[in-house]
């Protein structure tokens, strides 16, 4: 064995300065973990907005015959799955690019746009990997605050400068669950700049019930600037695969594959969401559980004196009169986890997933038993908030 002392490097001196200045994007915290941290033996995850739903036995099979070809790299192309969503979707072939998850998607989408210098907007609160995609690029987050829970598209429009190269808006926002309307998206695009690039990411698309939501799907032969991201981690329940996809005109498509790494979507993954674009009963029962055990918990809430504001998607922006940090942790101790307001900046607040009826009862067992330790008596006289 070499004796010799190792050669040290300081990484931040060879890094790049973005990665050294960046904050990363900072994930739900794993069952397992908790369940070692506090030695608890029955844990409840509501912070990543996962399905709860189990998988289906369509989903299983094509998962386990694609083992056979994991000593193969993947298609690149995923052609098969883009196929089966060209069928889906009824949009064309060449306007789809696949990902390793919705972030992959939108981190390609920083890398083929963004030049050190740059800026891009972002509707605030929503979902941070904009924001990451964004400054490891060495470009400029300019972030736009939500009035009323809802985007603002006019003061989106009064950020714009010389320097803007994206515009990232998610509908329905995460963690506000708020939907954009066609025509006010129409009226946005008429009045932005040609050179800017619009990302619309609808992980949440399919939990929507409004009427005439804008879709990134009715711009590809009308407007190229538009770029849509979806994802088979929500309604479809493959989170732990990571796959996702963009759509976009054939031109912008072309642009981003260049940055695409050659093999970036796996054998099972690729299976498994062609297989789920199969399964149309399983996913119009997970819509329905998901809208029903949403109503439950946002009547259960009003019982308790919370409003909650409707949402059209598989989670509930939550208010409390009481600090999220703290209740977040309460809760993690007990074997609850939920994502923290504060995340969002928004310190008096949880993001709750919509879990399964089990899940649910388990979590308002705890969360009443936990308000009453944090604010006493006046939790009891339903005045939370």
């Amino acid at each position: 064995m070499n004796s010799t002392t190792p050669k040290k490097v300081n990484p931040k001196q060879v890094a790049r300065s973005s990665v050294n200045d960046l904050d990363p994007y900072i994930p739900g915290r794993p069952i397992n973990a908790i369940k070692e941290e506090f030695g608890l033996d029955k844990v409840v995850k509501l912070a990543s907005n996962e399905s709860s739903v189990k998988m289906p036995e369509g989903i299983c099979q094509a998962i386990v015959d694609a083992i056979e070809n994991v000593s193969r790299y993947p298609d690149g192309h995923a052609r098969e799955l883009r196929r089966a969503l060209e069928k889906d979707l009824d949009i064309p072939f060449d306007t789809m690019l696949i990902g390793n998850g919705a972030e992959d998607c939108l981190n390609m989408i920083g890398q083929a746009f963004l030049n050190p210098g740059d800026e891009s907007i972002i509707p605030e609160p929503t979902f941070d990997a904009y924001r990451v995609a964004t400054e490891f690029m060495d470009a400029t987050p300019v972030f736009v605050p939500i009035e009323d829970d809802c985007i603002d598209l006019d003061r989106v429009l009064g950020a714009v400068t010389a320097k803007t190269k994206i515009v990232w808006i998610c509908s329905p926002n995460n963690p506000t669950g708020t939907v954009l309307k066609r025509q006010a998206f129409d009226a946005f695009l008429d009045q932005l700049p040609d050179n800017i690039v619009v990302v619309l990411d609808q992980a949440y698309w399919e939990y929507i019930t409004s009427e005439d939501p804008a879709n990134a799907c009715d711009y590809l032969d009308t407007d190229a600037r538009v770029i849509g991201i979806r994802t088979f981690s929500k309604v479809f329940g493959l989170a732990g695969l990571r796959i996702g996809y963009l759509t976009a005109h054939p031109s912008i498509v072309e642009v981003i594959a260049k940055v695409k790494p050659p093999f970036n979507v796996n054998v099972l993954a690729q299976a498994a969401a062609i297989a789920a674009l199969k399964e149309k009963t399983f996913k119009a029962q997970h819509l329905e559980t998901t809208r029903v055990e949403r109503e439950k918990m946002i009547a259960a809430f009003k019982s308790r004196g919370i409003t909650v504001r409707p949402s059209e998607t598989n989670f509930l922006m939550v208010p409390l009169h009481c600090n999220g940090d703290d209740l977040f942790n309460r809760l993690l101790s007990q074997g609850v986890i939920v994502r923290p307001g504060s995340v969002f900046k928004i310190p008096n607040a949880i993001r709750l997933s919509i879990g399964n009826p089990d899940e649910n009862r388990f979590f308002l067992e705890t969360f009443d038993r936990v308000m009453l330790e944090m604010i006493g008596e006046q939790y009891n006289q339903n005045a939370a908030v």
